[in-house]
C-alpha cells in the first residue's frame, strides 16, 4: 500500500480528460487505503483493489472512445464537404430541370400555334381549289353561246390567272409550315429525352445524398451510445466506491468534475466535426456576412414570386417567397449555428440560423430537415428538402399535361412549393435579395 501512497504524491494536477481523471479517481481510492485504520477488514479492501482495477479498464475504454471521437469528427468534416458538393450537383440539376421544362413549354406553344395556321391556311386553299374546280367544269365553247358568256369566259381566264399563283404560294407556305412542325417535334422529342435525363440524374443524385445523411446520423448514434454506456459504466463504480464511508468526501467533487466532462465529450461527439481549435474558427464563421453581400447561394432553385416589402393583408412582407420544384434541395445560404429546427405554426417545418454579427436567417415551408439544434452548418451545405412528388417517377398528373399540350403553366417549376427566406439585422428584417445578386443574375 505504501506503493500506491508514494504514487499519488507524484500524479500532478488533476487531468482535465475523462479517462486521465478516471485515473485519477482511482488514485483517490488508494490514497484512501493508505489512510484506513490498520483493523480495516481485508475484504474491504480486495473490494476498493477490484473497483480500481475495473476504473483502470475502464480509463482505457475512455482514451479508445476519445481517439475514435477525434478520427470521427475529421471524417464527418469531410462528410459534411461532400454533402455540400451533392447539393450544389443536385441544386444545377434542379436549375437545367427549370430550363428544359421553361423550353418545352415555348416550343409546345409555338407547335399550337403554328398547328391553328396551318389548319387555317388549309381551310384557305380549299375555297380556292373549289373555285378553280367550278370555273375548269364549264367548257369554253358552250359558256360564248350563253349570253354574256364571253364576258364570263374572259373574266374567268382573268380570276385563273390570278388564283393560280396564290394557289401555288399558298401550297408553298403549307409545305413550309409542315417542315417547320417538324422541326418542333423533333426539337420537343429532343428536350423532352435531355429532361427525363435530367430528371433521372436528379433522383440519383438525392439518393446519394441521402445516403451520406444516413451515414453521417449513424456515425453520430453510435459515438453517443458508446459515450453513453462509458458513462453509465463509471457512474456505477463511483457510486460502489461511495458506499464506503471513507471515501465520500474524496469522491464528491471527482464525481461532479468527471461528470460534467463526460457531458462536454458526449456534446462534441454530437457535433458533426471535431472541437479542436473550435473556438478561433467559430469566430471566423460568425464573421463576414456583410462582406459576402451579393455572393451568397440562393437557398433552393426556383423562381422568386414573392419580392421583399410586397404588400400584403396586414402590412408588407419581411422576406421573400421562392417557387421550388418539387422535392428541390435546400442549402445553408451562410455559415453559421442552427438556432431552431422544427416545426412551427403556420410555417411547416423552420431554420433559424445564426451567422453572427446580429444577423439572423430563417427558411420556412420545409418538409424534411438534415440539421439539429446548435449545429454548425456551412455556405452550401444541405439542411433540408422541401415536399417531394406524390409519386416519385410516376407519369405527370392530368392538370400537368393538360397544361403542357396547351403551353399555359404559370412561373417557376411544375408542381413546385413554396419556400420562405427572411433575412434579420439586430431583430429587423432586411431585403436579402442585395445578398443574392450572384445567384439570381446566374439564375436569369
Amino acid at each position: 500500500m505504501t506503493g500506491r501512497a508514494a504514487h499519488s504524491t507524484t500524479a500532478g494536477p488533476r487531468p482535465r480528460a475523462p479517462g486521465r481523471l478516471v485515473a485519477a479517481l482511482g488514485l483517490a481510492i488508494a490514497l484512501s487505503l493508505a489512510s484506513a485504520p490498520a483493523h480495516a477488514q481485508q475484504e474491504e479492501r480486495a473490494r476498493l483493489d477490484r473497483i480500481e482495477a475495473e476504473l483502470a479498464t475502464r480509463a482505457a475504454e475512455q482514451r479508445k472512445l476519445a481517439e475514435q471521437a477525434q478520427a470521427a469528427g475529421a471524417e464527418a468534416e469531410a462528410l459534411t464537404r461532400r454533402l455540400s458538393a451533392v447539393a450544389a450537383e443536385i441544386q444545377s440539376s434542379e436549375a437545367r430541370a427549370d430550363s428544359l421544362e421553361r423550353d418545352i413549354r415555348v416550343v409546345t406553344r409555338r407547335q399550337n400555334d403554328k398547328r391553328a395556321e396551318l389548319a387555317e391556311r388549309r381551310e384557305q386553299m380549299s375555297r380556292t381549289l373549289a373555285a378553280l374546280q367550278r370555273l375548269s367544269r364549264q367548257p369554253p365553247a358552250l359558256a360564248v353561246l350563253r349570253p354574256g358568256g364571253a364576258l364570263d369566259v374572259a373574266r374567268g381566264g382573268t380570276l385563273l390567272a390570278t388564283l393560280v399563283p396564290q394557289v401555288e404560294a399558298r401550297a408553298a407556305a403549307i409545305a413550309d409550315d409542315i417542315e417547320d412542325l417538324r422541326t418542333m417535334r423533333a426539337r420537343l422529342a429532343r428536350d423532352r429525352a435531355a429532361l427525363d435525363s435530367t430528371l433521372a440524374r436528379l433522383d440519383d443524385r438525392r439518393e446519394r445524398l441521402a445516403a451520406l445523411l444516413d451515414r453521417r446520423e449513424r456515425d453520430r448514434r453510435r459515438l453517443q451510445s458508446e459515450l453513453a454506456q462509458e458513462k453509465k459504466k463509471i457512474a456505477s463504480l463511483a457510486r460502489q466506491a461511495e458506499s464506503l464511508e471513507a471515501l465520500i468526501d474524496k469522491l464528491e467533487a471527482e464525481q461532479a468534475e468527471r461528470q460534467r466532462l463526460l457531458s462536454e465529450a458526449l456534446a462534441r461527439a454530437g457535433e458533426s466535426r471535431p472541437e479542436r481549435g473550435k473556438s478561433a474558427r467559430d469566430e471566423r464563421r460568425l464573421a463576414g456576412l456583410p462582406k459576402a453581400a451579393g455572393d451568397l447561394p440562393l437557398p433552393a432553385q426556383g423562381a422568386i414570386i414573392q419580392a421583399f416589402g410586397a404588400p400584403k393583408e396586414l402590412g408588407k412582407t419581411e422576406g421573400v417567397t421562392i417557387r421550388t420544384r418539387a422535392g428541390a434541395q435546400v442549402v445553408a445560404p451562410y455559415d453559421g449555428r442552427i438556432l431552431f429546427a422544427g416545426p412551427y405554426k403556420g410555417y411547416g417545418r423552420l431554420l433559424i440560423i445564426d451567422h453572427g454579427e446580429d444577423y439572423l436567417s430563417i427558411l420556412a415551408g420545409l418538409d424534411r430537415l438534415y440539421c439539429q439544434e446548435m449545429q454548425w452548418v456551412l455556405a452550401g451545405e444541405p439542411v433540408g428538402a422541401m415536399a417531394a412528388p406524390a409519386r416519385t417517377g410516376s407519369a405527370p398528373s392530368s392538370r400537368v399535361a393538360a397544361d403542357r399540350a396547351a403551353g399555359t403553366q404559370g412561373p417557376g417549376p411544375t408542381g413546385g412549393t413554396d419556400l420562405y427566406m427572411e433575412l434579420r439585422r439586430a431583430g429587423k428584417p432586411v431585403d436579402p435579395l442585395p445578398w443574392l445578386a450572384a445567384s439570381i443574375e446566374q439564375m436569369g
